[in-house]
């Protein structure tokens, strides 16, 4: 069996290979791949018969390698770090998914699990269940924002970007008054978790969503909902070039 692992991790790639060796030595050959373009590489080059996908890469998504993909007929298992929203997707969906940090037994239940799958089943039917109830949990999700006056509770898709600002973030919502929390931006982006959202500067998170367009420049502008322009640095405008290249 031709198993390819991909994850932007190397440590967390490395060791799901190195489980893979333990439980399968005999007949199991292991592919990396640690980005969308170069997993897309290694598909077409070695035709594996089983995917272990991360869902979330710096250049894209899992869902993007296999949109790219001209037949989905392979097994996946999802690697993942989301929350129970994406966990229930992921259940009713019917793919595979493992819980990082992975659990040995785990892994080794769910690929001896996809064994049985190959050449009986094809999945596109199910991705396609799987990435539009994905996509349902990740416009649906909230947040609950606190400050010393009230408690608010907000859509992830009404936020246009977050600012920096000392110990505080600023909210600047759709439709709503700026909200400003006592907590900082690198906080509130490690709790988002999403790969519409960038860290495109020191000072701000955008919701790469509510972008307009992409001035050019040294690191460039992005303009956002009524005009808004945030700056991009030089040294994040590669990630938000590509970024915009995966929607293509």
């Amino acid at each position: 069996m031709k198993v390819l692992v991909v994850d932007d991790e190397k440590n967390a790639r490395e060791a799901i290979v190195t489980l893979l060796e333990l439980y399968f030595p005999a007949d199991t050959i292991i592919y990396q791949a640690e980005s969308v373009h170069s997993a897309v590489d290694v598909i077409y080059k070695t035709d594996p018969d089983l995917l272990l996908l991360d869902i979330q890469l710096k250049d894209g998504s899992g869902f993007d390698i296999l949109r790219k993909l001209d037949a989905i007929s392979i097994p996946v298992i999802f690697i993942t770090a989301y929350e129970e929203f994406a966990i229930r997707a992921f259940k009713f969906s019917a793919i595979d998914y493992l819980l990082k940090p992975i659990d040995p037994d785990e892994l080794q239940q769910a690929v001896l699990k996809a064994k049985q799958k190959i050449e009986k089943e094809r999945i596109a039917d199910r991705l396609e269940v799987f990435t539009r109830h994905f996509k349902e949990a990740e416009s649906n999700r909230r947040m609950v924002l606190k400050t010393a006056d009230a408690i608010f509770f907000i859509q992830l898709e009404d936020i246009i970007y977050c600012q920096a600002e000392g110990a505080y973030t600023r909210f600047f919502l759709a439709n709503e008054k700026p909200i400003l929390v006592s907590r900082s931006l690198g906080e509130y982006e490690e709790m988002i978790n999403s790969r519409h959202f960038i860290r495109v500067h020191q000072s701000f998170l955008v919701n790469m969503n509510r972008v307009i367009r992409y001035e050019k420049g040294d690191g460039g502008n992005l303009i956002v909902y009524r005009e808004q322009s945030i700056p991009v640095s030089i040294r994040k405008k590669e990630t938000v070039l590509e970024y915009m290249n995966s929607l293509h």
